[in-house]
């Protein structure tokens, strides 16, 4: 399955600011009609809404839809990639290219990556940690939460979709003194 969410990954990034285009043009056509019905109606009581309105109401709900359950399908491939290379044999663990000093604590924090709801606040602090595994080399970003310290979100770059949208949240203070 990891293949095919490398495909989609790779097909989709370039075709995402069409589908966002797209995705406003629609939204524009939606507005335009519904004005055009409206004022129709204000003659014609018994007139229904027209054609074009379902159809750019519904290509926007389907491009939405589109871009919410690509990028969750991404992001679901990308958790399970991590924790396959996770559940192997952890080799060794740099950060920013040196040796980590709590290899184990980084290991079990990033086993135990979830999705948290947002608090507002944003990523600050980034640290390229990487993990050599039996089952080959882990690559992932972390970036310190502004405002909760010991909160990180991971992002994975093996996935265009995942370098901008972390795959979950992990919680340790394993990072600190790194």
């Amino acid at each position: 399955m990891d293949k095919i969410a490398h495909l989609v990954d790779h097909a989709t990034h370039p075709a995402l600011p069409v589908v966002i285009l797209l995705t406003i043009v629609l939204w524009f056509g939606a507005l335009v009609a519904a004005i055009r019905d409206k004022r129709a109606r204000k003659a014609d009581a018994s007139r229904g809404y027209s054609r074009a309105l379902y159809l750019c109401v519904g290509g926007f709900l389907v491009t939405i839809c589109f871009v919410f359950l690509v990028g969750d399908f991404i992001k679901s491939e990308a958790l399970s990639e991590i924790g396959l290379k996770l559940s192997s044999g952890i080799e060794s663990v740099t950060i920013d290219g040196r040796p980590a000093n709590k290899p184990a604590a980084i290991a079990t924090a990033l086993n135990q990556i979830r999705d948290v709801i947002g608090h507002h606040s944003q990523p600050t602090d980034s640290y390229h940690v990487e993990l050599v595994t039996s089952r080959g080399i882990l690559d992932l970003v972390i970036r310190r939460d502004s405002e909760v310290r010991s909160e990180y979100w991971v992002y994975d770059p093996a996935f265009y979709w995942t370098t901008s949208d972390s795959v979950g949240r992990i919680f340790t203070d394993a990072l600190d003194g790194s």
